[in-house]
């Protein structure tokens, strides 16, 4: 079953926010979509259901709880990379809840700035039951948000940045040099390393400073990297503070860095971590895997989000029919069952689409982009 559970929040952790609902009494498998205005703003749905634990009713549950077949009909569509490139396709995000009830669309231009989190997958149920593959597959700060009324139909539409942002950070300058009162000054972010200093505890020691809203999380074999020279950078934002970050270890150790946001964590791996590569089974592969270029592929699954920028994924190397007719066919039969994707991959980008009342099985997927582990793959 299809699963989505969004929220939205003032507070920056909005695991921390003690979730206010609009209560549906002893009516079953019943939600409303209310926006409360207030001290802690928030807006919570899912697509599962559970028993409220204070009092008679449902509450919004997560992927192993009751599915609700009258959950709000809810499309999103983003792409995750790896902040230390700047790509076209990871800009912010865009989600549409149609459904909401007219307090909603009236209260969405109070919501710039907060925080929203959207977990998706497919819980528990047919026709795909796997919940343990369920998760965060978003958390960021909302940039703008538009409330729609076309006839009887009303929606509320995000546009969300794929981290948070600081409330600082939010004024304009007014002129070069002149920022309103109480906003820090532009390029405030820093990196320095020294010409023979470790280039991995200068990266710990900037993530630290410029995302204090996250817990650094590091995932780089164990080695010493001396700087091949003295860097040094003065940032106006933390994406672009990883950017500079990612050609200066492109620069001195030639590898590619990726930084990831997963939940709460900003996650920092290299292309030559050692991390057991996430299995991908034949019967979750939506279509065929196809090049995208010489040393690029793409591939498509249900929605999942236990996989990130930058983890390791292996492909089957033959299918079950394939096992099958093996066994009585010839031997040159059998090898054209072989997949010529099979092998361990590197996620750079996952693209995530869902539509959850659209009958389309490819409506509700997490396309992922990779290159082969190793070397000779990098570009």
């Amino acid at each position: 079953m299809r699963f989505y559970n969004l929220k939205i929040t003032e507070q920056k952790n909005p695991n921390k926010v003690d979730a206010k609902y609009r209560k549906t009494s002893n009516r079953p498998f019943a939600q409303t979509a209310t926006l409360g205005v207030g001290n802690k703003t928030l807006l919570h749905l899912s697509s599962y259901v559970k028993r409220d634990p204070n009092g008679p009713g449902w509450v919004p549950g997560f992927a192993t709880d009751r599915f609700d077949p009258g959950a709000l009909d809810i499309q999103f569509q983003f792409t995750e990379n790896s902040l230390t490139t700047f790509d076209a396709s990871s800009g912010a995000a865009n989600i549409t809840i149609k459904g909401v009830d007219i307090a909603t669309v009236k209260a969405a231009e109070n919501l710039r700035g907060k925080t929203v989190s959207l977990y998706a997958g497919m819980g528990r149920g047919l026709p795909l039951s796997k919940p343990e593959q369920s998760g965060e597959i978003l958390l960021g700060t909302v940039m703008s948000s538009v409330g729609n009324w076309e006839g009887t139909d009303l929606s509320l539409t995000l546009y969300v940045l794929p981290y948070i942002v600081p409330p600082e950070q939010w004024g304009t300058p007014i002129a070069p040099g002149l920022t309103p009162t109480g906003q820090q000054p532009v390029d405030n972010l820093q990196f320095h390393c020294r010409w023979g200093e470790d280039l991995t505890m200068a990266t710990k020691q900037a993530l630290k400073a410029a995302a204090t809203n996250y817990r650094i999380d590091f995932k780089i074999p164990n080695a010493v990297r001396l700087a091949s020279r003295e860097y040094t950078g003065r940032y106006h934002s933390l994406k672009d503070l990883c950017v500079g970050i990612g050609r200066i270890w492109k620069e001195s150790e030639g590898l590619d860095l990726a930084i990831s946001i997963r939940s709460n964590s900003l996650v920092v791996t290299t292309d030559d971590h050692t991390k057991k590569a996430a299995k991908v089974p034949f019967e979750e592969l939506m279509g065929q895997p196809a090049w995208n270029g010489p040393t690029e592929i793409s591939f498509t699954t249900a929605m999942r989000a236990d996989i990130c920028v930058g983890d390791l994924v292996e492909l089957p190397n033959i299918s079950e029919a394939g096992l099958i007719m093996a066994q009585n066919s010839a031997a040159i039969f059998a090898l054209r069952q072989h997949s010529l994707f099979a092998g361990t991959y590197v996620v750079r980008t996952i693209s995530h689409l869902g539509q959850f009342r659209s009958p389309d099985g490819l409506q509700w997927a997490s396309t992922f982009t990779c290159y082969p582990k190793g070397p000779k793959a990098k570009q």
